[in-house]
């Protein structure tokens, strides 16, 4: 048999079988599809509302562009964009139409100010602490000038009697406050009183002791013993008992005492601590 005559048919036959497999490569079996089921074309998209078939793909490149598209176009220039996190920027020089908007400069750095009242400024010497209204009104020195020119003291068993407003330097010297040279400033009815035997009366300033006092403080009043006042230099009289004698303590009751009236002052650069003192004392009507 010559198969060399065949081989021409064979050929032919194989490339029509071959062509009718390319064809039917993207085979359906429409038998086995429900009618309710969505038709399936050839290029692989799906209609699932009947219509004509949508490819996804494609109308999802579509959306974008559409998107890119919007969007380039809505942006604004980055030149024209302004930044709304900060407040605007005034130009306190710039001159606008409406002068209340313009700021002075000057007016920046100042602080408010608050109106004020005479005596409201701490520092005024008529200023008055509202908690505290007893207080002294006046830090300013007053004017030291002589207001009792003459004085004459009552004789009581040799002794002048002196009271403690006789020895104010403020009824006599208008003198606020006491000046360490306060008695350069003394009239001569008062330098005379030194050297001289007086009677005075006062109160007990506390003293750590009891009985047996060889000496103590004289004060003014019982508010300066009860620690009620600040006293004044000539509020306070030291006394130095007559040698041999003794004294108990008088808790808050007034007395006399007599003995040498001494002018005597004791003070630093600024300050003095001791004016006046009774030497050779002796405690009268003691209790």
């Amino acid at each position: 048999m010559d198969f060399s005559k065949l081989y021409l048919p064979c050929v032919v036959l194989i490339l029509l079988l071959t062509s009718g497999c390319s064809e039917s490569s993207q085979f359906v079996d429409y038998a086995t599809l429900d009618a309710a089921e969505p038709d399936f074309v050839s290029n692989g998209t799906t209609d699932f509302s009947g219509g004509p078939a949508v490819d996804p793909v494609g109308a999802a490149s579509e959306a974008l562009e559409a998107v890119s598209s919007t969007a380039d176009a809505s942006t604004p220039d980055a030149a024209s964009v302004k930044d709304n996190s900060k407040p605007p920027t005034v130009d306190v020089n710039q001159e606008t139409e409406d002068s209340a908007a313009v700021v002075e400069p000057s007016a920046l750095d100042e602080e408010p100010k608050i109106a004020t009242t005479e005596g409201d400024n701490p520092a005024d010497p008529k200023a008055v602490d509202p908690l505290n209204p007893d207080q002294e009104k006046s830090t300013e020195p007053l004017e030291i000038k002589l207001l009792v020119k003459d004085k004459r003291f009552r004789s009581e068993d040799d002794n002048l009697r002196v009271s403690y407003d006789d020895i104010d330097l403020l009824k006599v010297l208008n003198m606020e406050p006491v000046p360490v040279d306060a008695p350069k400033y003394f009239p001569e009815w008062l330098k005379a009183l030194d050297g001289k035997r007086i009677r005075i009366r006062g109160f007990m300033y506390p003293t750590f002791e009891a009985t047996g006092l060889r000496g103590f403080t004289l004060a003014r009043d019982n508010g300066i013993c009860c620690f009620v006042r600040q006293p004044m230099i000539y509020d306070i009289i030291g006394v130095d008992l007559a040698e041999g004698t003794t004294t108990s303590y008088i808790d808050n009751k007034p007395f006399d005492v007599e003995g040498v009236f001494q002018i005597v002052p004791e003070a630093d650069d600024t300050e003095l601590f001791q004016l006046y003192r009774i030497a050779d004392a002796k405690v009268l009507n003691q209790p």
